[in-house]
């Protein structure tokens, strides 16, 4: 090859490099790639019913509405025994309970859907305790009798009344 050809031949290779290049760009060109967007929070959530599991598949917590009409929180203990619950009652009274290992209520505050408060204190025979509020406040099978707003009811552990105000 001469001179004057291999500079031709030279730029005929890079003439042919760079159409081929551009072109290649267009002819087997990929996908464009976009980044994707972070994803949304939901604002809103819609269930008729929360179970809560741990580790185990054992059931924990459940935040739901009940056949009844009622709505509230119940947790679980390990045992799998009811020892908390927090909801509204079809009456519209909203209640914390709060149970021992049997699920007996020892604690329970009511607020009646008219606005009514009531504590209820009992001791681990159900019978010895504290009363606070007004309404017709049952302690295990004994009814107290109806008590005004403010009322206050102290109990022995035999459920006699050892002490009340008004």
């Amino acid at each position: 090859m001469h001179g004057k050809d291999y500079y031709v031949a030279l730029a005929l290779a890079m003439v042919a490099g760079f159409a081929g290049g551009c072109m290649s760009g267009h002819l087997a060109a990929p996908e464009p790639v976009v980044a994707q967007e972070a994803p949304q929070r939901a604002r809103f959530v819609d269930a008729e019913m929360f179970r809560i599991f741990d580790q185990s598949g054992k059931l924990r917590a459940a935040l739901g509405t009940a056949p009844d009409g009622s709505v509230g929180l119940a947790m679980v203990g390990k045992d799998g025994v009811l020892r908390a619950k927090f909801g509204v009652e079809v009456s519209g009274d909203a209640v914390l309970d709060l149970k021992d290992e049997a699920a007996q209520s020892h604690a329970t505050v009511f607020v009646t859907a008219a606005g009514n408060p009531r504590v209820v204190l009992l001791d681990r025979n159900r019978v010895g305790g504290a009363l606070l509020g007004e309404g017709n406040i049952p302690l295990g099978d004994l009814i107290v009798e109806e008590r005004p707003a403010g009322s206050l009811i102290l109990l022995n552990k035999d459920g006699r009344v050892v002490w009340r105000t008004p």
